[in-house]
């Protein structure tokens, strides 16, 4: 199963056509995301390197997770009654699904994103 996740994820990334509807809207979104990300890891501050760099970096997987799932939550605001599910059980579905099969990407963007701030 994870064969057949790594495969399709190297067939998002190699197709231009979807590198423009995947991460060009996930771009946007993932900047929206910056300003109450940050917000959330200002506590952080107050503990060691060693735990900044943990919740720096599973903060940024969640923000990169939430932005590749843009689709998904456009979709659900047009089309709310598709799954008869509560939005939460469904939303926590959909981000797990989004990292599995986007994980390699995510893990590369949190990696910039932390050698960029100066934590690596």
């Amino acid at each position: 199963m994870k064969f057949k996740f790594t495969k399709e994820e190297n067939r998002w990334q190699d197709n231009p056509i979807a590198q423009l509807m995947i991460f060009t809207p996930a771009l946007l979104i993932s900047q929206i995301l910056v300003l109450p990300f940050i917000i959330i890891a200002l506590p952080l501050t107050l503990f060691s390197n060693k735990i900044q760099l943990f919740g720096m970096r599973n903060l940024l997987r969640l923000q990169h997770t939430i932005s590749l799932s843009f689709w998904y939550f456009l979709s659900e605001f047009i089309y709310p009654d598709i799954l008869p599910l509560p939005f939460w059980i469904e939303s926590t579905f959909v981000l797990i699904g989004v990292y599995i099969g986007f994980k390699r990407t995510i893990n590369a963007l949190v990696n910039e994103t932390l050698i960029k701030q100066g934590f690596l």
